[in-house]
């Protein structure tokens, strides 16, 4: 929240936390995409906090904002994420019959090798984690790009494998027997069109990969 309007637009924020029970509060749904409500919009009308809500000093909230997206790019690697993803995908592929498509086959081990290489930086990242940041790569930039876009092409794949059935959302349901109603297709089916439409989300929260690429060609300038 911008608490000094006469410092240069990052210095006049500070980091406060708020109740969302706090009158002048509005919370409205939004519902997304694949028809699902996991998203609001937040309004704030003549809300007053108290200073004591106030995280660290005066004027730092952009420090910690970074320090909070950093981490954020970093977990969107979504490592175990992305393995049960791919181990989905192959078990779908397996039971429609693409895996015997030599092209999708190819799709599938290339989206393995990049799994591999992802955990890999992954566990460089957690390893250099708490080095000095002059010498730091932007890991939260690379595994952000990385991992969502390894969430995207393979939830695309999962959609593929699916055939024609794809073309249906199929959502969550709770139980062992599907609702009266629910559209017909194979056991595999229940979810995977509906998380595909999701994770369109995932290039953009955080920082889109837009912007992160932009600070990873900016990184690497500066070293040039």
């Amino acid at each position: 929240m911008r608490t000094d309007a006469t410092a240069k637009p990052q210095r006049g924020i500070s980091f406060l936390l708020i109740d969302a029970r706090t009158p002048g509060i509005t919370i409205r749904p939004i519902l997304s995409i694949d028809g699902a409500h996991s998203l609001n919009e937040v309004f704030l009308d003549d809300v007053v906090v108290p200073v004591a809500n106030r995280i660290g000093d005066e004027g730092q909230g952009w420090a910690m904002a970074k320090f909070l997206l950093d981490n954020e790019r970093a977990f969107s690697a979504e490592v175990p994420r992305n393995k049960r993803m791919l181990a989905r995908l192959r078990a779908v592929a397996r039971e429609t019959g693409r895996l015997a498509d030599p092209v999708f086959a190819q799709q599938l081990a290339e989206a393995e090798v990049q799994l591999q290489s992802l955990e890999w930086l992954t566990l460089r990242a957690l390893s250099e984690h708490g080095a000095a940041a002059d010498g730091r790569w932007p890991a939260g930039s690379v595994l952000h790009v990385l991992g969502s876009e390894l969430q995207q092409r393979t939830g695309a794949l999962l959609v593929e494998a699916l055939g024609d059935r794809g073309v249906v959302a199929y959502p969550e349901f709770d139980g062992e027997a599907p609702p009266p109603g629910y559209p017909p297709g194979p056991d595999a089916a229940p979810g995977i069109t509906a998380d595909f439409l999701y994770r369109r989300a995932v290039t953009i929260y955080g920082g889109s990969n837009e912007i992160q690429r932009n600070l990873i060609a900016r990184w690497c300038l500066q070293r040039a």
